[in-house]
């Protein structure tokens, strides 16, 4: 029985794996079982894989090589938004860039479908994590928005849960006058009236964690991505497939992974 128990030790202790945390530079040693993409497995923040990998593919993109926050170069100060980042990174990428967070619900506010026409052109970079699956359609305005607010070299990091095959599903393609009642007894309820007055309910609804507004609209697919970037005129995205262990981001599925977005030259 000791030798089996012991087996089983040294089978646990083959699976750890170490890396530094890029969000807050903790050392973490976890079972590599801890590493989900929504899973917080940094002793220390909380980071999650997606979220270390919003960080990561920023220091790729904008630096070249993976490095936790606390050590981006101050200068250039490269200007960016967040589109309802978690602050866990957002309020360290501010001390060392030239960043805001914005939110859609509370200040500093930002609608991505409709952004000032003052930002546009001015932005070396716009994060944003599962956000456009819960933008009211047509989504390709927000896609439209993201790439004018970008200088012409500047890049979009981008995440949304995603399948890798088929066409992105539209749950409400045809919102217009619409509301979502929360009855205490009962299951929520879209009630939407179309454009050419159409009485709609729809009542599976699937809701996201998180403030503001985070009721599902779609479920995208990487080739649906692929069009609606290219048709907001930007290049095909480049997807983060590898695992990067240095800074804990351990991928365990090929689906919902982070990309960077560029305008097309």
């Amino acid at each position: 029985m000791r030798n089996a128990s012991a087996a089983a030790s040294k089978s646990a202790d083959i699976c750890k794996a170490a890396f530094v945390c890029n969000v807050c530079s903790t050392a973490n040693e976890r079972p590599a079982a801890d590493f989900g993409r929504e899973t917080a497995s940094c002793s220390e923040c909380g980071s999650t894989v997606r979220m270390r990998a919003i960080v990561h593919t920023l220091s790729q993109e904008l630096y070249g090589r993976c490095m936790p926050i606390d050590e981006f170069p101050k200068e250039p100060r490269y200007r960016g938004i967040g589109t309802s980042d978690w602050v866990g990174y957002g309020d360290r990428l501010a001390k060392r860039l030239d960043y805001t967070n914005t939110y859609y619900h509370q200040e500093p506010q930002l609608d991505i479908t409709c952004p000032d026409k003052s930002l546009e052109g001015t932005l070396d970079f716009i994060t944003s994590t599962d956000v456009f699956e819960h933008i009211v359609a047509p989504v390709g305005r927000a896609f439209e928005a993201a790439r004018r607010l970008l200088k012409p070299d500047g890049v979009f990091i981008f995440s949304v849960p995603y399948n890798l095959e088929g066409e992105t599903v539209e749950h409400f393609p045809n919102l217009h006058d619409w509301r979502i009642d929360r009855p205490e007894d009962g299951k929520p309820t879209l009630h939407n009236v179309t454009k050419d007055g159409q009485q709609e309910v729809f009542d599976d609804l699937v809701f996201h964690g998180g403030a503001g507004a985070t009721l599902e609209m779609r479920v995208f697919t990487l080739p649906g991505i692929e069009r609606d970037a290219a048709a907001a005129g930007f290049e095909k995205p480049r997807v983060y497939h590898a695992s990067h262990m240095q800074c804990g981001m351990l991928w365990e599925v090929d689906w919902s992974l982070t990309m960077a977005l560029r305008p097309k030259r």
